[in-house]
């Protein structure tokens, strides 16, 4: 018998282009401002990709969950300080 453990974090996809990288929840949201670490390593990979994956933030070894959530928020504050026509990078 075959298991996939499975970590209490997000789904995400991940898809850079051009030098261009964002990160996606399930749903569309935009998740690029909380990650910020993800973009630069996807940005390194390659030139293009997609990836669906899943987003853990680990404290002690262990997943943390509100910790994955605090960054998640994070992202909301980011964007409200923005301009509007300012996109998420």
């Amino acid at each position: 018998m075959q298991f996939e453990q499975k970590p209490d974090g997000f789904r995400a996809l991940v898809f850079a282009r051009a030098g261009l990288v964002r990160v996606h929840s399930r749903q569309g949201t935009d998740l690029t401002p909380a990650f910020p670490d993800i973009v630069q390593a996807a940005a390194q990979l390659c030139e293009e990709l997609v990836l669906d994956e899943e987003l853990v933030v680990a404290q002690e070894g262990r997943p943390h969950f509100a910790e994955l959530q605090r960054r998640a928020r994070r992202r909301a504050a980011a964007q409200s300080r923005l301009p509007p026509s300012t996109p998420p990078s």
